[in-house]
């Protein structure tokens, strides 16, 4: 019989648990990116990183009752457990209610003493109520914690007909986008196509991938010596990799001119939200504004699902402020035994240590990213 922490290096060791840690999640959060085929898959592999994530779960009596987000270790002298690959998913620590406190307590326990970490380092979502049990938990065992709100997520109710939404943006959100079709007509002919999982998984990627080779994003990653966009790849497979999981669907909507298509928009939809994950755009037709053209295609059509209440943006960007201002922040934590990462920490976030380290990349780019300010 197994009680107690879990702690696994792949979700394949334990007979089952993919079917308790999927109703677990199912059952208690409304974030699909925990779920086993997103959270398995969003880690990069095949070379990508040195960092190995690890599983840590909970179980009373053979019943799985508490997952955590994958949790890397990375650093040398001073040694970081940093939970969840992107901040932007809102990953969660997932428990049964009776057992919150005794999961969380006992996992920063093995953290500290058998992963031989100083800093656990964790990003939550507002609405969690992880931060004040963490909070708790550490005030009880004079552990030193330091919480800073970070970049939020942008998220639109879904209360209303799209009718009624866009006569609420008012004539200037209308105007925008029937210029953009007047603009798409000259040149051509242009059609959105909406894609499902019923269609060919295959033929989509490879159209998305077509996308991004003439992207800004292409570029930009060659310049930096940078490879396969592993969250693209990875939200991808454990989107497949979840399809068939209650609730759960993807879809790609992709914008053509001229039978080319020129800009892509993918998104999740789990219970209640529709998670937009991924968009790109060919930069040799931006004069379109394709990325918030196919958006507002996205958006529509949550709008007309009867099941869903809110899109979730997942950051926070300027062009996000053409369907709504309402922002989620997000709380990071840095949670260590010694108060010297934590005072480090601090003094190296202030704003006039940022306005000097800012001043001196200008004359030495290559600079190492200081933990925790990233």
């Amino acid at each position: 019989m197994i009680s107690g922490l879990c702690v696994l290096s792949t979700l394949e060791e334990f007979p089952n648990i993919k079917k308790q840690w999927n109703e677990l999640v199912h059952n208690k959060c409304e974030n699909p990116f925990l779920l086993t085929g997103l959270a398995q898959k969003l880690y990069p592999s095949n070379g990508a990183t040195e960092e190995k994530p690890l599983f840590l779960t909970y179980f009373a009596r053979n019943r799985l009752v508490g997952v955590a987000p994958p949790v890397a270790v990375y650093g040398g002298v001073l040694k970081v457990a940093r939970f969840g690959v992107d901040p932007a998913l809102d990953q969660d620590f997932i428990a049964r209610e009776e057992y919150r406190e005794t999961f969380l307590k006992e996992m920063t326990g093995f953290v500290f003493a058998n992963m031989g970490c100083n800093v656990i380092d964790i990003s939550l979502p507002t609405e969690t109520r992880k931060i004040r049990t963490f909070k708790n938990l550490c005030k009880d065992r004079r552990i030193h914690v330091l919480m800073r709100q970070v970049a939020g997520h942008t998220v639109l109710p879904v209360d209303k007909s799209w009718s009624e939404f866009e006569n609420e943006r008012g004539r200037n959100f209308r105007r925008f986008f029937h210029k953009i079709e007047r603009k798409m007509a000259i040149a051509g002919t242009w059609k959105t196509v909406v894609t499902t999982q019923k269609d060919s998984a295959t033929e989509i990627y490879r159209d998305i991938l077509e996308i991004e080779k003439l992207s800004w994003k292409e570029q930009w990653s060659a310049k930096k010596h940078l490879g396969i966009d592993w969250g693209l790849a990875g939200i991808w497979q454990g989107a497949l990799c979840a399809s068939f999981e209650p609730d759960f669907a993807w879809h790609v909507a992709f914008l053509e001119i001229n039978g080319r298509k020129i800009a892509y928009s993918f998104w999740i939809e789990y219970k209640h939200t529709g998670f937009i994950c991924k968009t790109s755009f060919d930069q040799r037709f931006r004069k379109y504004y394709p990325g918030i053209f196919v958006n507002n295609i996205v958006v529509r059509e949550l709008f007309k699902k009867p099941g869903i209440k809110q899109i979730d943006f997942q950051t926070n960007l300027p062009f996000h402020e053409r369907w709504t201002s309402t922002l989620k922040p997000r709380f990071r934590l840095m949670i260590s035994k010694s108060l010297i990462p934590i005072a480090a920490t601090e003094l190296l976030g202030s704003p006039s240590f940022l306005h000097i380290r800012s001043s001196v990349r200008k004359v030495a780019p290559h600079l190492p990213a200081i933990p925790f300010l990233q």
